[in-house]
């Protein structure tokens, strides 16, 4: 099912005289009509919107009596067409016809072709062309050709990298040849670091995580990972709008700890702020497993705590239970069904970088 909108609009148009920002003067249209008509889908509907659209300026003075149509069409894959045609009716060998088509592929790829027919000459357009993200290690590239009564071949690439963005380009236009490279980049001061990175427009943030190659986010796009001392500067921010920076948990090492792992944040203009996560590198915590006086695991759902610190904790499946703030020697009491408790002791000792696991802790 199919719901489709046609509207014609018809509208006068009065133009004063203009001037460009060099003082030059622009064609003057001081009496125009345009006609336009419009063909959109509704309420979601398959379909292409298709435009139409047409005017006529008469000219007064020295101005140029020009007429024009143009229409532009939404066809498969998202891609778009679309054709413009003008004429001087006081000058008959002053004309253009201009078509295109744009085809977007994956990977941020787009492929367009043109063709352009005027009293100079005619000329086609080829043009493909890859976006480049926000994202470090992140590339773009674009390749054009045109051939025909002028031709030119255009050429640039350009990669992200943690610390700047290199680009460069080489342009053959009318048997010579021109190159351009350009490097932009910051350096900031923030939060006791020194920090290099890409360009900085608007805001920033240091985000502090506490642990390196950690991947943090900014606005659910990831942007790249911390540091050796768990630091990375996020650019490109907004200033006076909510921000939001978020870190990977999985990154993170086992014996880590962390309460949350997003923040929002609202800089400045044209300043930073630091965001800390507050991860805990070393949390003095195991995964215990408690048996009673008959070897078998206790059930899972009792409670217990740990004597001195207060810490609670619950059992889970084969009697496991995660337990932080240990010290060397610990002792736990454990509340089990009958009304009843029992009473456990364990040694403890920290594994950097490892999750500790302590089995077969009887609870008498």
């Amino acid at each position: 099912m199919r719901i489709e909108r046609d509207a014609v609009h018809l509208e006068a148009i009065a133009l004063g005289n203009h001037l460009t920002s060099r003082g030059s003067a622009m064609a003057v249209i001081d009496q125009g009509i345009v006609v336009s008509r419009k063909r959109e889908s509704l309420a979601g509907f398959p379909g292409a919107d298709s435009c139409l659209s047409a005017f006529v300026a008469p000219s007064t003075g020295d101005s140029n009596k020009i007429a024009g149509v143009s229409y532009s069409q939404s066809v498969f894959r998202n891609s778009s067409f679309y054709a413009t045609a003008f004429v001087d009716l006081e000058e008959k060998n002053s004309f253009g016809i201009y078509a295109g088509l744009t085809v977007p592929f994956g990977n941020d790829i787009n492929v367009s072709t043109s063709f352009e027919q005027t009293a100079a000459g005619t000329a086609g357009v080829i043009d493909v062309s890859k976006s480049q993200g926000l994202q470090e290690d992140s590339y773009g590239w674009r390749l054009r050709t045109r051939e025909g009564v002028s031709s030119d071949q255009y050429a640039s690439a350009s990669y992200r990298g943690r610390y700047a963005q290199v680009q460069g380009s080489v342009e053959r236009y009318d048997g010579a040849i021109h190159a351009t490279a350009q490097i932009d980049g910051a350096i900031a001061v923030a939060d006791g670091g020194i920090f290099a990175s890409n360009r900085i427009d608007d805001a920033f943030a240091v985000v502090d995580v506490g642990a390196p190659d950690v991947n943090v986010s900014y606005e659910n796009r990831p942007v790249g990972r911390t540091n050796s001392s768990g630091r990375i500067l996020v650019p490109d921010m907004k200033s006076w709008q909510p921000n939001t920076l978020a870190i990977d948990p999985k990154d993170l090492p086992v014996d880590a700890s962390v309460g949350v792992t997003t923040d929002v944040v609202v800089p400045a203009d044209r300043s930073g702020v630091v965001v800390n996560f507050n991860v805990a590198k070393t949390t003095a915590s195991a995964l215990v497993s408690f048996v009673d006086s008959q070897g078998i695991p206790l059930e899972a759902g009792l409670r217990g705590e740990v004597v001195g610190s207060g810490t609670g904790f619950v059992i889970g499946y084969d009697g496991e239970a995660y337990l932080a703030a240990l010290g060397v020697q610990n002792s736990v009491t454990i509340d089990l069904t009958d009304g009843k408790s029992c009473h456990a002791q364990f040694p403890y000792q920290a594994k950097q970088g490892s999750q500790v696991k302590i089995t077969k802790v009887v609870c008498s």
